[in-house]
């Protein structure tokens, strides 16, 4: 298991720094230039809508309407103006980052401050203005935030929201207000350096919200971004179980069992460890690699709506269940601190591969992350039952009626040293086949 100490000080997918030291490196360089030499950067690489209507469009002009809906996202006003840009895009940046490969997150970044500039455009016809800075494709980071905790992709194998959704909705309401009243991101400058283009703030964040479902997942499966704010809190716990000795491969396979799901307690694993734990679920045998697993993380306050969604089916099985029926369905999800829902995506009708063969693979994979878990020192155990079968539960899950819930993956720490269970010894189901069995 990896120590705390030895993570980067800068916990941020490699792009997100890329696209930072080259806004800082820019403004660097621009502090360095003369005068005049820095006017003429910002006319040429800032994104100046007048010269799209200029008769001549030979030459530097050419050149400058074909880069400056780019390179208008990396020049700043001033220190200010590029701090402010850089922290707000380290944080949503980041959590956006984490949840596809590094080269989706510069098309999706560059994408989002395009439709930004256009969508200002499109709002304040050709003037003559500079349109400067990050923020419309800050603002696109923030949009798919907002999108994967209202509304995840349902492709995605990291569909796991950021926030809940009541407090996702007040926060873009009042983004929204912000923005359209005075704007959170002072990007829009004249020649006094004065303005703020909350129009393009407004761009970039629609085509955040509605670009995040094809790269969601993207280049970097089976990786999750942590909710803002859980991967700090059980910091302490986690650099005391980072002393604990990593255990022998062979030794962790044959030790691990099952833990019921009311003995595990906190801390689970989160952030990086989380995500190691879900990479090895990516080692399981995939039959033409078809990638069938997803993943549903389940954990704080969602285990409550998790139990009540339990009731509800009960409910519609059962009409007649009683209140403990009710009561004991809902408290199933609280038992650990951490849920990872198993779920296979059925590719239906596939000449090579049935759908027993990718449930097998999501079952593969579920084992592979007991044992992962197990070797970190967690403890876990899949659990099935007539939820995991319930339509009405899958529909609440997200999933789609031809997908099949493999199992409900309970994780956390033991409260008290498991007991050996015993083992049957494998020889019972084993013999060997030598070919001169008669036929029946």
């Amino acid at each position: 298991m990896a120590s705390q100490q030895n993570a980067p000080i800068l916990n941020a997918p490699a792009s997100v720094r890329w696209i930072v030291a080259l806004a800082v490196g820019v403004h660097v360089l621009r502090a360095l230039l003369p005068t005049g030499a820095d006017e003429w950067a910002l006319e040429t690489f800032g994104f100046y809508p007048a010269r799209y209507q200029a008769a001549d469009n030979g030459g530097s002009e050419l050149f400058a309407q074909i880069v400056s809906p780019v390179t208008h996202l990396f020049l700043h006003a001033d220190w200010m103006h590029l701090v402010m840009n850089m922290a707000f895009f380290l944080a949503f940046g980041s959590a956006i980052g984490r949840r596809m490969g590094n080269a989706q997150l510069v098309v999706l970044y560059f994408l989002c401050g395009i439709a930004a500039a256009l969508f200002w455009v499109y709002l304040n016809p050709p003037q003559h203005a500079l349109l400067l800075g990050a923020s419309g494709a800050i603002s696109g980071m923030v949009g798919a935030a907002a999108r994967v905790s209202i509304w995840p992709p349902r492709h995605s194998s990291s569909a796991l929201p950021f926030w809940r959704r009541s407090t996702v909705i007040a926060f873009v309401v009042i983004w929204l207000l912000l923005n359209v009243g005075f704007g959170i991101f002072p990007i829009m400058l004249s020649n006094s350096y004065g303005g703020i283009a909350w129009e393009a703030h407004l761009g970039g964040f629609i085509a955040g919200f509605l670009l995040i479902g094809a790269f969601d997942g993207r280049g970097r499966l089976g990786v999750v971004a942590m909710p803002f704010g859980l991967q700090e809190e059980f910091r302490t716990m986690n650099q005391i179980r980072s002393a604990r000795p990593a255990v022998d491969a062979l030794e962790s396979l044959l030790t691990r069992c099952s833990v019921p799901a009311k003995m595990l307690r906190e801390p689970a694993p989160d952030g990086a460890e989380l995500e190691q734990i879900l990479e090895t679920a990516m080692r399981a045998p995939d039959h033409a690699s078809l990638r069938p697993w997803r993943f549903l993380i389940i954990r704080g306050d969602a285990r409550q709506r998790l139990g009540e969604v339990f009731a509800d089916a009960l409910c519609r099985r059962d009409p007649l269940a009683d209140a403990a029926a009710r009561d004991k369905e809902m408290s199933r999800p609280m038992r650990s601190p951490l849920i990872v829902v198993v779920c296979a995506d059925i590719v239906a009708d596939n000449p090579k591969v049935p759908a027993i063969e990718q449930v097998v693979t999501c079952g593969a994979a579920a084992q592979n992350m007991l044992n992962a878990a197990h070797a970190m020192g967690y403890a876990g155990i899949l659990l099935t039952g007539k939820n995991a079968h319930d339509p009405f539960v899958k529909q609440a899950l997200g999933l789609k009626a031809k997908d099949e819930i493999v199992g409900f993956l309970y994780l956390g720490t033991p409260d008290c040293e498991p007991r050996p269970k015993k083992r049957p010894a494998a020889a019972e189901f084993v013999r060997e086949w030598t070919g001169r069995e008669p036929l029946g």
